[in-house]
């Protein structure tokens, strides 16, 4: 006899109760995903940034998120360190949305542009992003890319 029916038997001749049968096909409660909460303004800056070398660095970057369970959208803007003279465009902005649906998260970016940009959030004042966009030269985006394998920090502005 299985345990769940003898403990149901032996607490219905103690004249207790049986527990009720977890629902098939239902996720045990310590098995559900804890959703993590985007919500906010979160922040980097570097006022000492520069090129070095081919590399421009991040000046400043900003994200504003919006989340209502596990939807989520926002708007993401960073600014290089491109020197005068050059003729890059130093800005990099869009939009994002979709839906939560493991630590990190991978949100498709709103049109004009196509890519992606992710998300994972380190602690409760700390997340990582990276994006790609796939039309950045068409849409005049000399900076396309933030990779995963080095993300930017950016950290919940106080409120």
């Amino acid at each position: 006899m299985p345990l769940l029916t003898m403990l149901a038997a032996g607490q219905a001749l103690a004249g207790q109760e049986a527990p009720a049968a977890p629902e098939l096909g239902a996720t045990p409660v310590a098995m559900q995903m804890v959703l993590p909460t985007l919500a906010g303004i979160w922040v980097y800056a570097n006022p000492n940034a520069k090129k070095n070398g081919d590399v421009y660095q991040w000046v400043a970057a900003k994200a504003e998120i919006t989340q209502e369970g596990d939807k989520v959208q926002g708007t993401y803007e960073c600014t290089y360190a491109v020197p005068p003279g050059e003729k890059l465009n130093p800005k990099v902005s869009f939009r994002f949305e979709g839906k939560l649906v493991s630590e990190v998260v991978s949100f498709d970016l709103k049109p004009p542009l196509k890519g992606t940009f992710k998300i994972l959030k380190t602690s409760a004042a700390e997340l990582t992003v990276s994006y790609y966009i796939q039309n950045a030269a068409k849409q005049g985006i000399n900076f396309g890319e933030i990779p995963e394998n080095d993300p930017q920090p950016l950290s919940r502005q106080a409120q």
